[in-house]
């Protein structure tokens, strides 16, 4: 089964990369100090980018998810702390199913910096975009179904589970998915029951015993690592600036979040 990385074994002695050329889009103060901003992704910090990727996510990403990601506007943000570049979300236009979607491709930071409120600033991002857009049916993205972590952090801002894919991750164990979904209009799809969270080896919902305790997903929040699953998908201009760019194919998908943001 995956586990987020140790950077300072892919890269000695690097603990977080420096911000290279930034235009920030916010800055918000931290949990426990210091300063998160969010900046545009650039030719000049695309490798920052990649590196990141590398240590959080136990898949590669191939090379037209950057080359996309470098023309979608403000649908991919490096988040830095204190100037240090240490997450980052990329999203895309979804016009499947007769809906308009945002789908989070990624969402994640180096697990130094986790629970200090990034994760937060992403997804305040993203919901900001679908807002300003104000044409957008839902949010939503795939969580490997062992992920409690992951799934507890979106389901605080409103996402549920509406779906579950089997066989989604080719590399990863537990190979299913859930789809998360926060529905903005219309009629939700009737939501599938959130799994029960454990506690120290104790099923807090119901109350009872589990055995051996937790199943681990992909510590930290990781969602998706299927480096054969690549799928076309057609993407609409999105108005107001929000898409700058036709993205036009899923690939390499999903997430890792702080564990408990």
């Amino acid at each position: 089964m995956g586990k987020d990385k140790d950077v300072s074994v892919l890269f000695p002695s690097v603990t977080s990369f420096p911000k290279t050329n930034p235009t920030s889009t916010c800055s918000t103060p931290g949990r426990y100090g210091g300063r998160i901003d969010l900046g545009t992704i650039t030719q000049h910090n695309l490798q920052q980018l990649k590196r990141l990727n590398q240590v959080v996510f136990p898949v590669a990403y191939n090379e037209k998810f950057y080359i996309d990601v470098l023309h979608v506007g403000d649908l991919a943000k490096l988040a830095y702390f204190n100037d240090i570049a240490v997450g980052a979300v990329c999203c895309r236009i979804d016009t499947s199913n007769n809906q308009r979607r945002l789908y989070i491709m990624t969402l994640g930071c180096l697990a130094a910096y986790r629970n200090m409120g990034i994760g937060k600033v992403m997804v305040d991002h993203v919901l900001s975009l679908c807002e300003t857009d104000g044409k957008m049916d839902g949010v939503y993205l795939h969580v490997q179904i062992s992920n409690d972590s992951a799934i507890e952090f979106y389901r605080r801002f409103g996402f549920e589970i509406i779906d579950v894919r089997e066989n989604y991750y080719k590399r990863i164990e537990p190979p299913d998915a859930y789809v998360l979904q926060k529905t903005l209009r219309g009629t939700p799809p009737k939501p599938l029951s959130w799994p029960n969270r454990v506690e120290n080896g104790v099923d807090v919902d119901r109350g009872g015993g589990v055995e051996n305790g937790i199943e681990g997903g992909i510590e930290g929040g990781v969602e998706n690592g299927n480096a054969d699953n690549v799928a076309e998908a057609p993407v609409t201009p999105v108005e107001n600036g929000l898409d700058k760019s036709n993205i036009s194919e899923q690939t390499l998908t999903d997430n890792c979040v702080e564990s408990t943001d």
